[in-house]
């Protein structure tokens, strides 16, 4: 996967890439969506900086089965009252397509509540070092805690489970002690 950020990346990169990430900052840039999706291969695109209808431009221009929107917040690090994580219930909503969560937020605790609220697709920069030089550094996470992150996100996967409400094996022995 690779984030073009011109048509002439598109191009260098068809052959390289299985699937497109498109940075918020190109958005609205018809060109970069045309060509990205005249590729034909899935894309995710996110949402940072956009409006609603921003982003239904640019669903109109990109749409097609394996298209994965991201909520995202481009500031970094992003202030944790700035998040507003139900926008991407809306964005899923609205648009009726799979919706992820672009993390800039200091620590691991937002992109595994984003997990929890059913996000497919959860990107959260990784640094060897925080201290190092650039805008992403500070609020990405180094290897130990992206370990720690996956993790917990796994285990919230697992939890969420189908959804169907019934009787769970680990409920059997309890149940029959109280209605024998």
């Amino acid at each position: 996967m690779c984030t073009p950020f011109g048509v002439e990346e598109v191009i260098l990169l068809r052959q390289l890439v299985k699937r497109w990430k498109i940075a918020s900052g190109c958005l609205t840039r018809r060109p970069i969506l045309e060509a990205v999706r005249d590729t034909g291969l899935p894309i995710i695109l996110s949402t940072g900086m956009a409006t609603i209808t921003e982003i239904a431009q640019a669903e109109q221009i990109l749409w097609d089965d394996d298209l994965t929107l991201l909520h995202c917040t481009s500031a970094y690090p992003c202030p944790i009252e700035d998040v507003n994580l139900r926008a991407m219930l809306e964005l899923r909503d609205t648009f009726r397509t799979p919706v992820g969560y672009s993390d800039h937020t200091l620590g691991i605790t937002v992109a595994i509540a984003a997990a929890a609220m059913g996000a497919s697709v959860i990107e959260k920069h990784l640094t060897l070092d925080r201290t190092a030089a650039g805008p992403d550094h500070a609020s990405s996470i180094e290897p130990h805690d992206f370990r720690i992150m996956v993790s917990a996100i796994r285990t919230v996967e697992e939890a969420l489970g189908d959804g169907v409400k019934r009787i769970m094996p680990s409920e059997m022995p309890l149940r029959e002690t109280w209605h024998g």
